[in-house]
């Protein structure tokens, strides 16, 4: 991740899964985020997030009465609120706000990030 300022930080988990939601089928779940063993220098903003459904403007799987997806301007693991937007509103310079694109704990806010790259890789079958 960047800041428009320039700085760089990562975060990095040594288990990130999607999966279905403990007692749904193959297909029927809405894709709940494991993320554990944080290593890096942006902060585990996904700590929050963990175990969380997926969350969209049509599947509204958040803990909020409200819908988070509509309010944050994306689909993400959301919560109650947005420790981590990374597919938030893409802006052309540093705001800070709700829709952003952020990652809570790089400058404790929600201050919007110039560049985000978000890798996986599959697991290595033993």
């Amino acid at each position: 991740m960047t800041s428009f300022a320039g700085e760089n930080k990562y975060a990095h988990y040594g288990i990130f899964n999607v999966g279905n939601r403990t007692g749904s089928d193959f297909g029927e779940g809405p894709f709940q985020l494991t993320s554990l063993h944080y290593s890096g220098d942006a902060g585990d903003s996904l700590a929050y997030n963990n175990g969380e459904a997926f969350s969209t403007s049509d599947a509204d799987n958040d803990e909020w009465s409200g819908n988070c997806a509509d309010y944050y301007k994306s689909g993400w693991w959301h919560k109650y609120n947005a420790q981590t937007n990374l597919n938030g509103v893409y802006f052309d310079d540093s705001q800070v706000g709700d829709t952003t694109a952020h990652w809570i704990s790089f400058s404790d806010s929600q201050e919007a990030l110039k560049t985000i790259v978000m890798m996986t890789r599959p697991l290595q079958q033993q």
